[in-house]
């Protein structure tokens, strides 16, 4: 039975979950966050960040949100030791974590209301974003999770500095339902190719 029609519930992936980070795990992100940019800018990645913020204290941000869904996810960061610049024009970008099967990609932001935003273009390969909110340094906030089609759709782009796709927190869902979401789609996508034959 493929994984993917295994799905198991995750009741800690629901929306504003409280996960907590101690100051060696703080240390251990900052330090992976700081050497994946120090990669990228050898890499000559171009940085997309939506603010005027440092791309260090970006990487060490997103580092550290990755770090609290492995911890509540109770799963190992072996993907966090991985410093090759991924890439979404190449395909090597899958997300931050796999879930139940499903890459998932992890954004994060300091901001309270912040949205889940995504740069304009094709959709990468990946199933499932997830958004978490950094209150402090050692308290981070799961806000949900949208998928890939959910959030690369006409209907969500919005200018944040520059044109983008964006959904706001009220909009995303808890793991178990954004798969049961995507899994009905695809049944749907599924059953209408049948007809269509």
């Amino acid at each position: 039975m493929p994984t993917r029609q295994r799905i198991q519930s995750r009741p800690e992936l629901v929306r504003d979950t409280l996960i907590f980070l101690t100051p060696d795990e703080v240390k251990f992100a900052n330090l992976i966050g700081n050497r994946r940019s120090q990669g990228n800018r050898k890499s000559n990645v171009r940085d997309n960040s939506y603010s005027k913020s440092n791309p260090i204290e970006i990487d060490e941000l997103g580092a550290r949100a990755e770090l609290a869904i492995h911890k509540v996810c109770n799963q190992y960061p072996e993907d966090m030791f991985v410093f090759q610049p991924k890439s979404k024009k190449n395909k090597t970008d899958l997300g931050d974590i796999f879930i139940e099967g499903f890459g998932v990609d992890i954004k994060a932001t300091k901001y309270k209301t912040g949205k889940l935003l995504a740069n304009i273009g094709p959709k990468p390969d990946i199933d499932i974003f997830g958004l978490v909110v950094e209150n402090n340094l050692n308290e981070y906030e799961l806000k949900g999770f949208c998928s890939v089609d959910d959030l690369y759709n006409e209907n969500r782009i919005e200018v944040v500095g520059r044109r983008v796709y964006a959904v706001h927190q009220p909009d995303l869902m808890s793991f178990d339902d954004c798969v049961k979401k995507i899994r009905s789609s695809n049944k749907k996508s599924v059953d209408k190719r049948k007809w269509l034959e």
